[in-house]
C-alpha cells in the first residue's frame, strides 16, 4: 500500500484522555493515517 492509499482520518474538537493528569483535554485535533496517530494539536 502506497502513502497515496493510506486513508487519513481528522479528528476535530476531541477530546483526550492524559493519563498522567488524570482527565480530558477538550478542544484536541488528532490526525490518524493508517493505523498510526501521526499529529496531536491544540485547536
Amino acid at each position: 500500500m502506497s502513502t497515496a492509499d493510506t486513508p487519513r482520518l481528522i479528528l476535530r474538537n476531541g477530546r483526550l484522555l492524559d493519563l498522567q493528569q488524570g482527565r480530558l483535554i477538550s478542544g484536541q485535533e488528532v490526525v490518524i493515517e493508517g493505523e498510526r496517530i501521526v499529529a496531536v494539536r491544540a485547536e
